[in-house]
């Protein structure tokens, strides 16, 4: 009589997979009861807003447009009371009803009253920017019973240094005591601007454009700038301008070495009040800039800021009662932001980055801060100081705050769909304002219970429960 060796493979089929179960339920506990979120997300890096210009004023309109370093839908809520209501698409989504991602953002918003006080805040990617906690303000203009002048249409062209056009980009234009006038470049590279209804800087009365009138253009696709002075004889037809590369037309057609003066002397881009692009300061190291250390926080989610190397990976590590790891990425120019998915339990935490320096040794820096219990009395300092660029308005300094973005409904070509719902909260009154705002991260996390099932070899059942 011959016995044939048994394996486990040649076991009956339960008690193979019940072992195979008891060991898959074991491993994924070991994963999830581990008392950290981590998450990896760069969703909305590069989708702040620079160089916010406001332009093309008039009685019934007024136009936002702004650049943003990586693709992001751009959208803006406004209304003529603080809870805002409405919703402005960029000019090219307007036809579709379709917001699309882009990295110049240019927002008309229409059908206003004359001389009417508008709110109104700017969505970009996942964050709202706001004055602080509050909208912006823009007042439109009075109706002018007097004749448009005859000014004419200008006109032109611009060209990347290779001979191709740009896909994309901003025409700004201005004379030293005059409102700014805005559209989009065309695919082809042309521009056309209908100056006839050019308005003085307070807008209280049309302004004739002489022969002799100097005018600036600022051109711009978020990468590639150009200035240029002409005179009004020469708007017209607007000599080619090559990106990257300054123009004075009232000399002649070649591109300057040096910037632009206005008549008054200044650089053309401040006596415009165009956006000043000013270059960033490098860092060597990866800095924390929000919290400061021992900063107190109202807010159970605080908005932590910092700089690093540019487009660099960053390890934060917040210590708290639920430890929060993340990874993101700093911006083109270095900037990082990030905000816990999760609610903080009051009192002390401390948190801690690891990113690589100018050598490529990684860094380590840590910052303690506290979260205050609801109710508790203190002042919070500012947490997002930015510069503003000149404009038809005193400067301000807008911070990121918490109202709710648009609800996109996402359509095969990854593009949200026309249907956004705003309830931006109420806030407080502020001052009209002009300028660019400040950066995110974006981060995602899952909670729940998993409940499994085991069925043993020994055919006993076991339940058991895990909370995430």
């Amino acid at each position: 009589m011959s016995y044939k060796r048994r394996t486990i493979w040649d076991r009956k089929l339960p008690a193979f997979a019940g072992i195979f179960v008891l060991l898959f339920a074991l491993g994924l506990t070991l994963v999830l009861s581990r008392n950290t979120v981590q998450f990896v997300s760069k969703a909305t890096v590069g989708s702040v807003p620079k160089n916010v210009q406001i332009s093309n004023i008039s009685p019934t309109s007024f136009t936002i447009s702004y650049e943003t370093d990586a693709s992001a839908v751009g959208t803006v809520a406004y209304g003529n009371v603080q809870t805002m209501g409405d919703i402005g698409l960029d000019v090219r989504d307007q036809q579709t009803g379709t917001p699309t991602e882009r990295r110049v953002h240019f927002i008309t918003i229409n059908d206003l009253k004359p001389a009417t006080k508008y709110y109104y805040a700017i969505t970009s990617g996942t964050q709202v920017i706001t004055n602080g906690t509050a909208p912006f303000e823009i007042i439109t203009a009075a109706e002018i019973s007097s004749t448009p002048p005859p000014n004419e249409t200008m006109s032109g062209s611009v060209a990347l240094d290779d001979g191709t056009f740009p896909t994309e980009g901003l025409v700004y234009a201005s004379t030293d005591s005059s409102q700014i006038f805005a559209t989009l470049l065309q695919p082809d590279g042309r521009f056309t601007l209908p100056l006839g209804k050019l308005r003085t800087i307070d807008l209280t009365s049309y302004l004739p454009l002489a022969n002799d009138t100097k005018v600036m253009l600022k051109i711009s696709t978020g990468t590639l700038q150009s200035e240029a002075t002409l005179l009004g004889e020469q708007t017209v037809e607007v000599p080619t301008i090559v990106l990257s590369k300054n123009y004075d037309f009232t000399i002649g057609p070649e591109p300057l070495n040096t910037v632009i003066a206005s008549q008054s002397g200044q650089p053309a881009s401040q006596s415009a009040g165009f956006p000043v692009f000013d270059e960033p300061i490098a860092v060597t190291s990866p800095e924390i800039t929000t919290p400061e250390e021992d900063q107190k926080f109202k807010d159970s989610q605080p908005v932590f800021k910092g700089r690093a190397l540019p487009s660099t990976p960053i390890e934060i590590v917040i210590n708290s009662a639920k430890e929060i790891t993340a990874q993101l990425e700093s911006d083109a120019n270095g900037n990082w932001e990030f905000q816990p998915p999760l609610e903080l339990d009051p009192g002390p935490h401390t948190m801690t980055i690891a990113s690589a320096d100018i050598n490529g040794t990684l860094q380590t820096l840590s910052r303690s801060f506290t979260v205050n219990a609801a109710g508790s009395q203190f002042t919070e300092p500012s947490v997002s100081p930015v510069q503003g660029s000149p404009t038809q308005a005193p400067p301000i300094t807008p911070t990121r705050a918490q109202l709710p973005s648009p609800t996109l409904t996402p359509s095969p070509t990854a593009t949200p769909s026309p249907t956004i719902n705003v309830t931006p909260p109420q806030v407080a009154s502020i001052s009209p304002t002009r300028g660019p705002l400040g950066q995110t991260g974006s981060y995602s996390t899952a909670a729940g219970i998993i409940t499994s099932v085991l069925f043993l070899a020994s055919g006993v059942i076991l339940f058991f429960t895990i909370a995430v």
